[in-house]
């Protein structure tokens, strides 16, 4: 019994005296303050843990680490001078507890070097290494330099469609914000030069630098860049109209570029909405997409594709027109041009107007406006020609629609049909639709009009609206946009629809030929 109190007293002994104060893995106190920061992996600025710096009752300070993953080996965890960057020459100016292989967590007792509020305010960074300060696995700003986790934004580098790398832009809480680049694929012959350019990826050239950025060199197995910023660049949104470009040196034969990146002010914020694009009346043979989507600053990206039995064969100009494609408004703003036989997507910038006037994702959906693409390539031509058209915004349909056959009363058409439907648009206007045979001629000439009550023989009966005429020019299908009253009054589909209760299709002399009763 006495040897196994003496063996219990040496293994106390042990544990005592075999755990430093710098190893002390649990504080047996509840610390008084904490910061808490992210730890980032050091190759694509994922967080892969934590960094708790804590001051304890008794006014011992701790740094406390733990890793996301265990550690794959015996993992180093120092402190170095000044911000997070790409110098990985620095020294380091104290070194923490390691990492065991399999282990997740140091603790350290820094109370002989730093006290709390020193570290708040130090010019400090930390790395989590392997092997050697240049192997760094993880890495964070502490101090007056810890980053601003809630306002990170990553964007991915994109390739011909492939994700081949990823970019980070890190703010600071006092200090200027860090950009991160990481490629998946470094080719170990190229350099790669890395830039921030004024504009959008999309129009944006190589001529007009906005910030330069650190290149990854050739030669060398390193493939990140890390930046840290002016203090005119604190947040992503900041770079409010900008691109990130990746240049491969020496270039590659037949590359414009590696790769092109939208940050900041021309992110896209996932709002988006699309449209129909089509010929009225060949929907079936010609027909196509068009869609909008928000940037972050507000601004527009246009996209349109026919993806219809037929495809044009010209190059055929695209413009944002004022209203309906019916009334057709003035021409506004260019679209760029669809090319001739192209079946992919078509892309287009929009941040102002051809007046200069700037307009917006949510101006132009809360808009009365209509995309034409015309028989032209000229840019600026606004005639009647048009391949296909959208309208967009408030002149866009809602689901809202009544449909009515009219019954042909005259002898000489007893044989023809004509389909009518009246669609509500989202600004409360309307828009009829009447296919049919075509029965006319030079001689014909039809009126189509609304009227009072059920009863088309009714002579108490009073015109609700003129609604289209049925000439020489009809050929089975027609558009329009009915908006007045007899008395030239601006008139919505909802009064339309509350005062009219009947069509009827008038020769010239004003005899009915034909009628349809609405089912509203």
């Amino acid at each position: 019994m006495k040897s196994i109190k003496i063996l219990f007293t040496l293994i106390s002994a042990f544990i005592f005296f075999g755990c430093s104060q710098d190893e002390n893995l649990t504080p047996d106190q509840a610390p008084v303050e904490s910061q808490i920061n992210s730890l980032f992996s050091f190759t694509d600025f994922t967080k892969n843990g934590v960094v708790d710096i804590a001051k304890n009752e008794d006014g011992s300070v701790n740094i406390i680490v733990e890793l996301s993953q265990p550690a794959s080996e015996h993992y180093e965890v120092k402190l170095y001078e000044g911000m997070l960057d790409a110098d990985l020459e620095v020294q380091s100016i104290l070194d923490l507890s390691p990492i065991e292989s399999g282990n997740t967590i140091s603790s350290t007792d820094v109370s002989n070097t730093y006290s709390y509020e020193e570290l708040m305010s130090a010019n400090i960074h930390l790395r989590v290494t392997q092997n050697n300060d240049h192997d760094v696995k993880s890495a964070t700003d502490l101090g007056a330099n810890a980053f601003k986790t809630s306002e990170i934004k990553t964007y991915p580098i994109i390739r011909n469609g492939d994700e081949v790398g990823t970019s980070a832009f890190i703010p600071r809480e006092n200090g200027p914000m860090m950009v991160g680049v990481s490629l998946y694929y470094k080719d170990f012959e190229y350099g790669y030069e890395i830039d921030i350019y004024a504009g959008t990826a999309l129009e944006g050239n190589n001529e007009n630098v906005l910030i330069d950025l650190i290149d990854i060199n050739e030669r060398t197995s390193k493939s990140n860049s890390y930046t840290n910023l002016d203090e005119g660049y604190a947040l992503p949104i900041d770079i409010e109209d900008g691109y990130l470009r990746i240049d491969r040196v020496p270039t590659h034969q037949g590359e414009e570029y590696y790769s092109k990146t939208d940050i900041g002010g021309n992110e896209l914020t996932g709002r988006s909405i699309s449209y129909d694009f089509d010929r009225p009346g060949s929907e079936d043979r010609i027909n196509g997409w068009v869609k909008l989507e928000e940037r972050v600053n507000g601004n527009t990206l246009f996209s349109y594709q026919m993806t219809g039995e037929v495809i044009p064969s010209s190059t055929y100009a695209v413009n944002l027109n004022d209203n309906n494609y019916i009334l057709h408004g003035e021409n506004v703003a260019s679209l760029g041009k669809f090319p001739a036989n192209f079946e992919g997507v078509t892309y287009a910038d929009v941040k102002g107007l051809k007046d200069g006037s700037a307009i917006s994702y949510d101006q132009i959906i809360e808009g009365t406006y209509s995309v034409r693409m015309n028989k032209s390539n000229d840019p600026d031509y606004n005639g009647k020609e048009v391949y296909a058209v959208s309208d967009i915004g408030q002149a866009a349909l809602t689901d809202t629609m009544y449909e009515a056959d009219i019954t042909f009363t005259h002898p000489d058409f007893m044989n023809e049909n004509m389909n009518v439907k009246i669609y509500k648009r989202l600004n409360g206007f309307t828009l009829l639709e009447v296919e049919g045979s075509d029965y006319t001629n030079d001689n014909i000439f039809h009126d189509l009009e609304l009227y009072t009550g059920k009863d088309h023989e009714s002579q108490s009966s009073s015109k609700v609206a003129y609604m289209i005429s049925i000439d020489r020019y009809y050929h089975g299908y027609r558009e329009t946009s009915p908006y007045e009253d007899p008395n030239n009054k601006e008139i919505t589909f909802d009064e339309m629809m509350e005062q009219g209760g009947h069509y009827r299709l008038l020769d010239s002399d004003g005899e009915e030929i034909g009628y349809a009763v609405l089912p509203n």
